[in-house]
Parts: C-alpha cells; structure tokens; sequence
C-alpha cells in the first residue's frame, strides 16, 4: 500500500516591509501556522517569519533550492522525494501586472519580499517562478496555500482544472489520494481581489496577535479545538473521520469567508501535473481502518441512465448552478444575470424550455425544487400531465384541497419500517415475478417521497401496500386513508371539470388553502407538458386545463401565493401557448395566457465544459470511482459537445461504463475503481451507447426466436408524432394485448428492453400498468424506429389513394385519436397530420 513518508513545509510571513505599507497579521499567522503543522501533523518546517528571513535575495536562494529540489531546514539540505509531501505558505503582500504590460499577455501575479520596491521589478518574487520552482519537486502531493491581495493570479501561472467538491472519505478513496499525485493551490483572493489584513475581531483588539480573516478559518479547521467542534456541525463533518482534505478545508473557507471578509473570495485549482490525489492533513489519531469501506452495487449507480435526476437525487446533480443561481461575474462567457431561482421567485408563472435532451426535468426536480423546499415555499409534488390533465392536476393540488391527508399519513406510518432495506429481501422471495415487478417499482417510489407522493402512492399501489399488513388493524388503518384519499380525489376531479354543476376553479381551490405562515408560496409544478398534445386525446379536456392555469394566474386574489411552472419541449411551444389562435372566436382567458407565457420564458442553455466535467466526474468521486485519464473525460465532453441534446446519452454512457466496472468487480477481473478508455470505446462512445445497447438487445430477440415483427409492433406503439416531431409514448399495458403465441414474445420484448433500461414499467393514475422510453432519445435516436416508420410509407400511400374516409377509416378501426385540428369531414390541410399518425399506428394494427 502507498504511503506519504515525510511532510514538508516552507511557511512565509512578512510584516515589517522596508518600502511598502507594513501589515500586522501576516507574522503570527505564519508563526501559528508553523506550530501547528510540527506540532500536531509532524512536517518539518522551514519558517521564514523573523525580521530579514524575507528578503529578495534570501527567498531567490529559495527559489534556487527548490529548483534543485531543495528545501534547507537550519542547516539541514533535505532532497525532495516523490513519496514526500510539501505545503508552501505565504502570507505578505501580493501585487498585480495587468495584461498588457506582462510579457506573454496573461494576466500576471507577484510576492512581496520584505525589501521589495514598488518601482523595482527585479526586487518582486513572480507566481510563475514559484509556481515552476514548486511544480519541480515532483513530490507526490504539493499544497500552495496565498494569503495575500491578488491570490488568484496563480491560476495563470499552470491552472489545470477547477476543483470538485467535498465528499465524505471511504478506505478506496483515501488510498487513491495517498497513490496518485495532488498540486493543489488554495488562495485567500481572487485575481482582482485585495485580501483584508485584520478580522474584524482583531481590529477591535487593537491588532495585536490577530489573524487575517483567512488564516483564522483556515487555523480555526486545522487546529480544531473540541469546543468549537461541538458548536459547528461543518467543522465536526469535517475532522470526524479523522482527516482534512484540501477540498474540505476550502469548502469551509469558501462557506466563511464572506462573513468577516464580504469582497474576498477563495479560491482552489488544481495545477497540471495533478492526478487523482488530493492533499491530505492527517489528524493525531487517525486509523486508515476506521474509515468506512465503500461497495459497489447496482443501487449504488450515480447515473440516471436516460431517466431524469428527481428531488432525492440532488446530491449528485451537478453542473447547472449558474442556470440555477445566475453569473455573478459579468466577465463570464456564459455569463446569466438571472437563474432559474430568481425567475421563479419573481413570476406567477415559469416555462422551462429546452430542446429534447436539454436537461429540462432534472434542472427543475433536482436543481430547483430542493433549493425552494430550504426556503418558504411549500413544493406540491410533480405531476406530467398525461392523457386526462384534469385527473393530473388534481393529484397534484390533492394534499392543498384536504390538508389533514398528509396528517393521516401517520396512521399507517409502520409502513415505512416494513419497506426498510432489512424487510426488502424477505418481503420480495414472497411474491411473484409479476409482484416482484411492481414491488420494486413501489419501494423506490416510497422512499423517496415527500408525503404528498405517498398519497398517491397509497391510491396506485393500494393492493401491494395491503399485502405488507401483518394485522387486520393495519389493513383498516390503510383502507380507511384510501377511502379518504379517494372520496376527495374523486370531488376534486368533478370540482375541476367545466361541465360539472359544482364545477371549481384552480383560483378558488388555492385561495381556500391557507398556510399558517402567509409567507409561505405553493409550486405547481408540470414536467413534459408536451403530453398535453402527444398522450391528451380530449381537445376539450386540453383547453379547460390550460384554461384553468390562466385564470388562476390572473387572479389578484391569490397573486403572492401561487407559483406554476412547467417544462417543455421547444419544438410544442406553439402548439401549448397559442392553443385557440385559429378560432373564430378567441377565448377570454388566451390573452392573459400569451401574457404570462412571454413574460416566464426561460431557456435551459448548454453546459460548459467545466460543468460538464462536472456532470462526469464528480457522481463518480461520491462513489469512489475515478476516471482513467483527463483525456477520457475529455473525450466524453467533446462528443457531447457535438451532439445538441446529448445530455441524456452521456449519462446513458456514463451508467452503463459505471455498470461494466461493476461487472469487472463481481467478476473479480478489478478492484482499482477506475473507469477506463477500453470501456468507453467497447460501449461505442456517447454517440453510439444507446443505439448499439439497443441493437445489442433486439440481436438477442431475435436469437430468441422472436419474430421482428412483434419487437416492431411494440415497439412503434411507443412513439407518438405530433407536427412533425416524434416524442415517448406511455403505453397501457392492455394495449400490448396480442393473441397467445404473440402475447408471449411481446412480454419478452418489454422484459427486454426494460432489463436493458431503455423501457421502464410503472402504474398510471387508475392503477393500471403502462410502459413507455425511458427518454425520447430511444425514440429519436434509434435507427430501427426511423427505419420501421419509413417502411410502412408505401402502404400508406396505397390507403391516401382511397381517400380521407379511408384513412379515418383505418385510424378509428386501430383506435388511434385523429388529430387535433380535424373536422368531421377532414380538409386537405388535416390529411398530412392523419397520415403521419397512420404511418406510426398501421404496423401497429392487429386482426383488422
């Protein structure tokens, strides 16, 4: 096992300068500093804090050391060894070069060395010559701590990457950052920023023995008092597995600074030649054993695969919190004056728009939702709206219509321990496959819901529920809350309904509710609104939907509560917002509709590269992967890249690479956690993973004797075409009903698909199954769907022979809706829409 053999540390501190303004903290910062690293983690130090330690010429002797991979303790000459550790501190003045007076045209930074001159160049101390001089060492980890005005400069120096995030430390993990390499700089300011000399503390002491508002936080982590720990649940997080990482100790910097010093702003970078190590301050007692060792297992996936990221997974979504919070720095390319949060929080109404592929769902669900639920907002649970939006809307008011529901939950609060991981195993060798199916569906479901989710959750899954009861008493408590839960569903849903003589408005419903904190605003919130024209049949059910959100929009009455948002693919924008633009007579709710729209826009744009870097490592950090090579992530942000609205086939490729290790360590072929090129080019890459994991799967089919055209049957019924656009559909398991021989492979063509999670199962709002992509990329990207489509054209064209009844004729017969804009009659302008539905629904035909 790798091991750090030494700690070394050059720390610097200068406050009498000869020719500059003198400081008052810099000196017993260091000299703290210096005590601690001896005392408590063992480094031998080399302390440059008296009076004349500093000088020009003594800290160029250094450089010239270092450059020989030297550090001169007293008058001992230590060579550096790669197995060593070095830690360089320098607290002092910093100066600025702008750009167009340094030489290469970067930005440039410079130490003051304590006789430095303002006007005298040659008397300051480069970044770019430390930084070559400590780079040199070829030590196995380096930590480049700058207290001082213009830190940040550094990064031009040899900046590599950006840093990840904090994490919690497994045995796997810490033996990789022992292993590999770690150059690492921590810096008190940014670029442009000055670094304050005093806390705010010290300047009421009189400066004496304070501390800079950065070294404070920085001694107050590395040399932890218990008090302090006991009062600071950051710092207990950090020090409690007994070691201090790079990462974590700015984190705790960043989380702190502003509160002494509002206009400094740490910073980290990782430099080039750093690997997948990481800096480490080990504490007195720490135990390599007594950390925590990781197992892989498929639960433990930290890719979503083609589903979206949901509110539980916000942990591991990553990436958008510039979409989220906005640019703070105008210098920004991608620079975004206002995020998400700011939009929603100021307007009743938000469309997120995104092309197919964009990140859409999981911005809101992951992304947005859990930053709303850490403030005063009270967050309905997301609902798609379906084939009945009505049915979809009151679900999703159900907990504000009867607030005592969530309340009731509590009666059958012991099904929370029945479906703990303890109970999972033996519950499911009960069951049936078909059971088993819908069980697992159910305890992913449950443990991830927020009470108003399992009210639903006790409508839809309401037999499984039952069958967990071990007492008729359990069994009452559970059909007395689903009586309660449906008898007010059903009055909700007729209270909804236009046509209905106790017909309610969505204004009035909210109005009734009344939180306890008036504060308190209510998101609404609709994901993949497109199904309102892809899945709703009814164009009356459709228009009352909409119509019941603008009005509840307009409405004063409830203007400071009430909050709607709804994601939605670009390519149906019009089809949704300007709904009854072709009617003769416009509805009285479509202006204030358009209105609203115009004004909630927001467009989910593309990822940068260092988000998307983010996207790809950081999920596998959590879970004690690392990738082989930066150029393998590299490779991966190129391709998408590439690709418009390839977020979703990158994460199907990063999941199905984090499933191929896995494999290799059941197998026990590997243990090293590392996620490799050969694994990245076997798969296909971002472009082809999809694709060729669904070839994989309809080449296995038809080794098993399953004829094509069964898997295309199934298959095409999935696929809803609406203008043009082709979008998932959600299929009623009775839909895929088919006489017997039939029947039995179009089992095996879901069990298939789903096994290679490109389908997936679940229960719809009346309790029955469905399947359906798992993301339209299935859909728009697979060549066989195209492929199929297109084969049927001709036969599409024989029936366009016979005319428009022929065709409604055919399209009745399969019992497929007609589309949105045709009469009884049919005109030549709704033909093409028919036959686009025909040319989807035809293969699909059975016995007619």
């Amino acid at each position: 096992m790798a091991k750090i053999n030494r700690s070394l540390a050059i720390v610097i501190g200068i406050n009498e300068y000869t020719h500059i303004p003198k400081l008052k903290s810099a000196v017993n910062d260091a000299k703290e500093l210096a005590d601690v690293l001896e005392k408590r983690y063992k480094y031998k130090v080399l302390r440059l804090v008296e009076d004349g330690d500093a000088t020009s010429e003594k800290l160029s002797n250094l450089l010239k050391n270092l450059d020989n991979r030297i550090i001169q303790i007293g008058d001992e000459l230590i060579k550096v060894e790669e197995s060593d550790r070095v830690l360089f501190y320098f607290a002092g003045h910093g100066f600025p070069e702008e750009t167009e007076d340094s030489e290469d045209r970067k930005p440039a930074g410079y130490l003051m060395s304590q006789d430095s001159q303002e006007n005298d160049k040659s008397t300051w101390v480069s970044m770019q010559s430390l930084h070559d001089a400590l780079t040199g060492l070829d030590c196995r980890h380096l930590l480049m701590i700058l207290d001082c005005c213009f830190a940040g400069r550094i990064l031009w120096a040899g900046l590599k990457r950006n840093a990840g995030r904090s994490r919690k430390m497994y045995q796997q993990s810490y033996d990789r950052f022992i292993k590999s390499s770690a150059q690492q700089v921590i810096t008190s300011a940014a670029y442009d920023e000055e670094a304050a000399d005093l806390s705010r503390i010290a300047k009421r002491e009189g400066g004496e023995n304070g501390h800079s508002p950065f070294a404070g936080l920085l001694l107050k982590v590395l040399n932890a008092k218990q008090w302090e720990v006991d009062k600071d649940a950051s710092l207990k997080t950090i020090i409690e597995d007994g070691v201090i990482t790079a990462q974590e100790l700015f984190t705790y910097l960043q989380n702190n600074l502003g509160h002494d010093a509002e206009k400094q702003t740490p910073r980290l970078f990782q430099l080039e030649k750093h690997d997948k190590g990481e800096y480490i301050f080990e504490l007195p007692d720490f135990k390599r054993e007594r950390l925590e060792e990781f197992k892989l297992d498929d639960s433990t996936n930290p890719y979503k695969g083609l589903a979206s990221f949901e509110t539980k997974d916000s942990e591991l979504f990553l990436g958008r919190k510039r979409l989220i919070e906005g640019s703070k720095d105008p210098k920004d390319p991608k620079y975004l004056e206002k995020g998400l949060l700011s939009e929603v929080s100021n307007h009743r109404f938000t469309v997120v728009l995104g092309n197919s592929g964009s990140g859409k769902s999981s911005l809101v669900k992951a992304g947005l939702i859990p930053v709303l639920k850490s403030k005063e907002w009270y967050v309905l649970n997301p609902i798609r709206p379906g084939e009945f939006p009505i049915t979809a809307l009151a679900r999703a008011i159900l907990a504000i219509k009867n607030v005592d529901l969530v309340n009731q939950l509590a009666q059958v609060n012991f099904l929370d321990d029945i479906l703990k991981s303890k109970t999972k195993q033996e519950l499911k060798s009960r069951l049936n496959d078909e059971n088993k199916e819908k069980f697992n569906i159910l305890v992913k479901a449950w443990e991830s819901s927020i009470p108003e989710a399992k009210l639903l959750l006790v409508l839809d899954y309401f037999e499984q529920l039952e069958k967990l009861c071990s007492t008729n008493s359990e069994k009452q408590q559970l059909e007395n809350l689903k009586q309660n839960i449906l008898k007010t569903l059903k009055l909700l849903i007729d209270e909804l309904k236009p046509d209905s003589q106790a017909c309610q408005s969505l204004t009035a419903i909210v109005k009734q509710w009344s939180p306890k904190d008036k504060n308190i605003k209510l998101l609404l919130m609709f994901d993949q609104s497109e199904e309102l024209i892809t899945l709703c049949r009814n164009d009356k059910e459709r228009e009352w939907f909409l119509q019941l959100l603008a009005e509840a929009l307009a409405s004063q009455e409830i203007s400071d509560t009430l909050c709607i948002v709804l994601t939605l693919r670009t390519d149906y924008e019009p089809q949704i917002r300007d709904l009854n633009k072709n009617k003769a007579e416009k509805a009285d709710w479509q202006e204030a509709w358009q209105k609203v729209w115009q004004d909630g826009r927001f467009i989910v744009t593309p990822m940068n590269r260092e988000e998307l870097q983010q996207v790809i490592e950081e999920p596998a950090k959590q879970r004690t992967l690392d990738f082989e090579s930066p150029k393998l992530v590299n490779s991966l942000i190129e391709e998408v890249n590439q690709n418009p609205g390839a977020l979703p086939l990158l994460s199907f490729t990063l999941s199905e690479l984090y499933l191929k290790y896995l494999k290799a360590e059941e197998n026990r072929e590997r243990d090293d956690r590392i996620i490799t090129e050969a694994d990245y080019n076997e798969i296909g890459g971002v472009t082809r993973s999809l694709t060729q994991t669904a070839n994989k799967t309809y080449k296995k089919l038809n080794e098993e004797k399953v004829d094509e055209s069964t898997i295309r049957d199934v298959m095409l019924r999935m696929v809803a075409i609406s203008g043009g656009e082709l979008a998932r559909r959600k299929v009623p398991t009775s839909e895929l009903e088919y006489p017997e021989l039939k029947n039995e492979q179009a089992k095996k063509v879901i069990d298939r698909f789903v096994e290679a999670r490109l389908l997936v199962k679940g229960l719809d709002t009346e309790n029955q199954g469905y399947v359906e992509p798992v993301h339209d990329a299935l859909i728009i990207g697979w060549a066989k769907i195209k492929y199929w489509l297109d084969e049927k054209q001709e036969i599409v064209k024989q029936e366009q022979g016979s005319g428009w009844k022929s065709i409604k004729k055919l399209l009745t017969a399969i019992k497929v809706p007609l589309p949105l804009t045709s009469k009884e009659t049919g005109s030549k302008s709704d033909r093409p829409e028919a036959e686009k539905q025909l040319k989807v629904n035809l293969p699909l035909q059975r016995g007619i």
